[in-house]
């Protein structure tokens, strides 16, 4: 008997394999990923319990709910079939692990950021580790952006380069007069690559040693499932 779940995927999606910078780091976009995609605005709006997520050891600047696991157990086939065909030095034979799938919206004000919040930045620098956020919003609400460090010119964040990373960011984060609000553009610390638009229904995969920054639309801080920046954020790791 065939289990049904209201979070299947579109059995041909459109990608396309985005490369940016000097690196040329494959960003993989799917449109249309799911049959049915208003099913996890339902969810969200149906739960409603988001938690405020502002501690010092999550740099988040809004709310978050649990995905549905149905979801995640959903999308876990096709992010590992993308992943092996798409970025080199992977291997069939290992597993492919999820670390967490948080539904978010975007509530903090900019002028309300932290200094840390107001820059581009990466999530880990395990290379084997991947970045796959699903939109459930519209253009309206940006997208992700991608970065050089100017001084480094570092566009990945590797295990032997972020001690030499974090101890000039942290300095410059310390001595500079850090502009507090999201980034999106370029300034003399980083230089925008590349970019991926905000579009319902797609998902952009990325390594997560990748400095990167959401764009935020001007309507983005927004705490309404229905009208606000709505995403799905999973990591996965081999």
């Amino acid at each position: 008997m065939t289990h049904h779940t209201p979070y299947t995927l579109n059995a041909a999606p459109d990608i396309e394999i985005a490369t940016f910078g000097n690196e040329g780091q494959e960003v993989i976009i799917i449109d249309n990923l799911l049959q049915n995609p208003q099913a996890l605005v339902d969810f969200a709006i149906q739960k409603g319990d988001f938690e405020q997520y502002q501690g010092h050891c999550n740099f988040y600047p809004g709310i978050r709910l649990p995905a549905p696991q149905e979801y995640s157990r959903a999308i876990m086939p096709k992010i590992k079939s993308l992943l092996l065909s798409t970025y080199q030095g992977l291997s069939s034979g290992w597993e492919l692990n999820k670390a967490d799938c948080m539904m978010s919206l975007i509530t903090i004000q900019p002028e309300n950021l932290r200094k840390v919040q107001s820059t581009p930045h990466f999530d880990s620098a395990n290379p084997y580790q991947f970045a796959a956020l699903l939109y459930l919003c519209d253009q309206d609400h940006g997208g992700t952006a991608f970065y050089r460090h100017n001084q480094t010119g570092y566009e990945t964040i590797a295990f032997e380069d972020r001690k030499k990373f974090e101890a000039i960011y942290f300095n410059d984060i310390e001595r500079a007069p850090i502009k507090r609000g999201y980034f999106s553009e370029s300034n003399e610390y980083f230089t925008r690559i590349g970019k991926v638009d905000a579009k319902f229904n797609r998902m952009v995969i990325y390594r997560s040693c990748l400095l990167h920054s959401a764009i935020i639309g001007s309507n983005s801080v927004d705490s309404n499932p229905k009208s606000g920046r709505l995403t799905v954020n999973s990591f996965v790791a081999f």
